[in-house]
């Protein structure tokens, strides 16, 4: 055997919380024109409760259905619209502090052995992109946030296919599982 075949594979997941319609659009909508206009991919409204790697491939299977999302918050809070340095965090909506999500966190990251430890930042982004802070200014000015709770009703389990597991390669984003929250 060659040593790549020997050689074991690091997979990057994720678990996402996606909103319910009919925000989804909305955010889908707008997340496409920032895009456009700021030159970013275009990507699912989602807000990550963890993303980490495994070399155990097996044990993404049915992920979702063992952790369990009876004690999922539906409705999240949002706190306010930012921006920043980070390129999966251009602009995005703040969202408040919340257990459920933490401990559903939690339960993924002891499903996957050798997960290591997430630290849960809650947000929805708006715009992916490396950005001055001028441009990333003008994008929330002109994003279209929501007023209100974020209400959610779906977790997905997303995975890069690409050859090098990469998640800036945004249109490689595959999702592995779905599940709507009950």
């Amino acid at each position: 055997m060659s040593e790549k075949e020997c050689s074991p594979v690091t997979v990057r997941f994720a678990v996402w919380l996606l909103p319910a319609e009919p925000l989804r659009s909305v955010l889908r909508a707008s997340i496409a024109r920032l895009a456009s206009e700021f030159g970013g991919p275009v990507f699912e409204p989602h807000v990550t409760v963890y993303a980490g790697e495994t070399s155990h491939l097996g044990v993404l299977d049915g992920l979702l259905g063992r952790i369990g999302a009876h004690d999922v918050s539906r409705a999240l809070v949002p706190v306010g619209s930012a921006h920043g340095p980070e390129f999966f965090r251009a602009v995005y909506l703040e969202l408040g502090p919340d257990p459920a999500l933490e401990a559903l966190g939690e339960r993924v990251r002891n499903a996957v052995p050798g997960a290591a430890r997430y630290e849960l930042r809650p947000h929805l982004s708006l715009l992916y992109g490396s950005l001055d802070e001028g441009a990333r200014r003008r994008a929330v000015e002109i994003a279209e946030l929501p007023v209100g709770a974020v209400y959610c009703n779906e977790l997905n389990l997303v995975v890069p296919r690409n050859d090098r597991f990469d998640w800036h390669d945004v249109g490689s984003w595959s999702v592995e599982e779905r599940r709507e929250l009950e």
